[in-house]
């Protein structure tokens, strides 16, 4: 027995890292979560440097392991160059959003130093307005003393006028005691008007006092007023200065014109969606798509044509070192005119000029781009060159037989290696039949049948012969009656559609996925291949199988897993046929039927056998 199959069935690597880097940081204005302006700078370079490595070191090596053509390199050096236009305009977003971050700390230090100078102003108040109150209680104390001494005052020279009034009269009545007792009170009644004139001139000077402390403290209240009305406007200015930070850091304040797409956080958010995509182009924004004048031919290098209408040789894109060759056929019964292309076909034996700009072509390939249109064929044709690519619009770009096939006289034979064909309808013409009539024919190596449809071509539409290896047909469909046979080893086959001829696969270390196949009888008898996640849909077909594995050569190390299997309800009573030998068959729908087992040690468990509506909805 072979050695098993063991190819990563994830052809291509998903980019699954999370992007949302600067967004995991904290929402608050100016708060990068304790990260410095290194780590920060880090933090919106880390998702370029992500993409720039996925590219670098998984996606390209990649695309190249599943020998992309030229043109498949060509368009992934485009990506590789728009991700890297991407990554330099993220870094100049990240470039000005640092700034703006820098511009917004300063500001915010410079509020926070002025709401510091406000807290000192309003701590000066306070400590004033204590100060103007001391001084009205001073100035208070300083007049109930002033109060308390003309009291005095007065109750003194009411008794020394008492005393006076006594004396007066005691000396008209009286002897010299009475004068000398008089004289006494006299001399009392005196030095109580001494001590009220002290007392008057002490309440004259607490009157002073007190003035000249109403005088301080209303200049102490004049000054505190300034002092606050300073600290006041120092916080508004603050208040503004903050504003202004938070409008630089975030927007949404109203103040500055369009500050809500010119802030740290949006260009931030620039950074981050630069990675994904163009999220503005040429004044217009959100999904950006391309419009008329968007470029010039300078701006996407597009090579001018020469007096004769071609584009010269020395304008020709460097591609690996060589320049690659591109002819351009076109039809004039659709409208094309010498100007438009290389090669002009006039509806009768159009093989010849689309056969002379493959023969045009240097040793080292290039690629024919057939214009929208219909070419009708009288002869075969052969790309025998390797290194050939032959382009059209898929579904415009119409190719038909003018003569009647027999056998396997395909209508497009491939002999070169590496080759491509793309984009093309291949058909008989009106009134051409044949029932064997053949389609295309991929016999050189390493080629690819991508986006072709192959219309009104019974049993074989598509043959991968046995002289072909590591060839590929992706997206191809045929018609109802067509089919496809792959004799040649390590083919891929997915994403096609085959009609009722079915798939014939003999090619070793096959891979068969996402495949949709419409025939009978299909069989999987590469040794060593994969057949994942297809169905295959015999239940139009009379007494048909929906699918053989191994066939009766007996081939063995099939791996069958996850398909969908519908048989025929009146037909054969199995959905499918185990002729092989050591197969895998798990994890299957069989719809109508189960398998038959006919080989010898097959694991065949883990199936899902459906009858009756289920299968109507499979």
């Amino acid at each position: 027995m072979g050695t098993p199959f063991t190819k990563d069935m994830n052809i291509i690597t998903n980019f699954l890292k999370d992007m949302d880097i600067i967004a995991a940081l904290d929402d608050q204005p100016n708060d990068v979560g304790g990260l410095t302006a290194a780590e920060l700078k880090a933090k919106f370079d880390e998702g370029g440097k992500a993409i720039q490595s996925f590219l670098n070191d998984t996606l390209i090596p990649e695309v190249v392991g599943l020998d992309a053509t030229e043109s498949s390199r060509k368009e992934a050096e485009q990506v590789r160059v728009a991700a890297e236009q991407a990554r330099v305009q993220a870094e100049q977003a990240r470039v000005t959003a640092e700034q703006a971050r820098v511009t917004a700390d300063a500001e915010r230090d410079h509020a926070e130093y002025l709401r510091q100078s406000g807290e000192t102003g309003r701590i000066q108040g306070e400590n004033t307005r204590r100060t103007q109150e001391a001084g009205r209680a001073r100035e208070e104390l300083a007049r109930v003393e002033a109060e308390q001494g003309r009291v005095t005052a007065e109750t003194a020279r009411v008794e020394a006028e008492a005393a006076r009034a006594a004396a007066e009269a005691q000396r008209v009545d009286s002897t010299t005691g009475i004068v000398a007792q008089a004289t006494k009170q006299a001399q009392m009644a005196s030095a109580g008007a001494a001590a009220a004139v002290e007392a008057q001139a002490a309440a004259r000077q607490s009157e002073e006092a007190a003035a000249a402390s109403q005088e301080q403290a209303a200049a102490s209240a004049q000054t505190a007023s300034t002092d606050a009305q300073t600290a006041q406007t120092a916080a508004a200015t603050a208040a503004g200065q903050a504003q202004a930070a938070q409008s630089w850091a975030v927007g949404g304040t109203g103040t500055r014109p369009d500050e809500d797409h010119d802030n740290a956080k949006y260009w931030a958010g620039v950074a981050h969606d630069a990675a994904g995509g163009v999220v503005s182009f040429n004044g217009r924004t959100g999904a950006v798509l391309p419009q008329a004048g968007d470029y010039t031919a300078e701006m996407v290098g597009a090579a001018s044509l020469g007096e004769d209408g071609k584009v010269p040789v020395g304008q020709l894109p460097a591609i690996g070192g060589t320049r690659m060759c591109r002819l351009v056929v076109g039809a004039a019964a659709d409208g094309w005119t010498e100007k438009d292309c290389d090669y002009l076909c006039d509806g009768v034996d159009d093989q010849a000029e689309i056969q002379a700009a493959m023969d045009a072509l240097p040793e080292s390939g290039g690629e024919i781009h057939i214009l929208e249109g219909s070419y009708h064929l009288s002869a075969q044709l052969v790309v025998s060159k390797a290194d050939v690519t032959i382009r059209g619009t898929p579904g415009a770009t119409r190719l038909y037989a003018a003569y009647n096939l027999s056998g396997l006289n395909f209508f497009v034979r491939v002999t070169g290696d590496r080759c491509t064909l793309s984009g093309l309808l291949l058909a008989p013409g009106t009134g051409i039949s044949g029932s064997t009539a053949c389609g295309l024919e991929l016999a050189g190596n390493e080629e690819a049948a991508d986006t072709l449809d192959l219309r009104n071509f019974s049993l074989t539409a598509l043959c991968v012969s046995k002289t072909a290896e590591d060839c590929s047909v992706r997206f191809c469909r045929t018609s109802a009656d067509g089919g496809m046979a792959v004799t040649g080893p390590r083919c891929t086959i997915y994403g096609c559609v085959v009609g009722r001829a079915g798939l014939l696969n003999y090619g070793e270390e096959s891979l068969v996925f996402c495949n949709r196949i419409c025939g009978m009888n299909s069989t999987i008898c590469g040794t060593h291949s994969v057949a994942t996640n297809n169905l295959f849909d015999a239940s139009n077909h009379t007494s048909a199988y929906g699918v053989y594995i191994g066939n009766s050569k007996k081939y063995g190390g099939i791996t069958f897993v996850g398909n969908i299997v519908r048989a025929n309800k009146s037909g054969k009573q199995f959905a499918m046929r185990l002729d092989g030998n050591e197969n895998i068959i798990t994890g299957n729908v069989l719809v109508q039927y189960g398998p038959e087992d006919l080989g010898t040690g097959n694991l065949v468990e883990g199936n899902l056998v459906t009858t009756g509506g289920v299968s109507d909805g499979v």
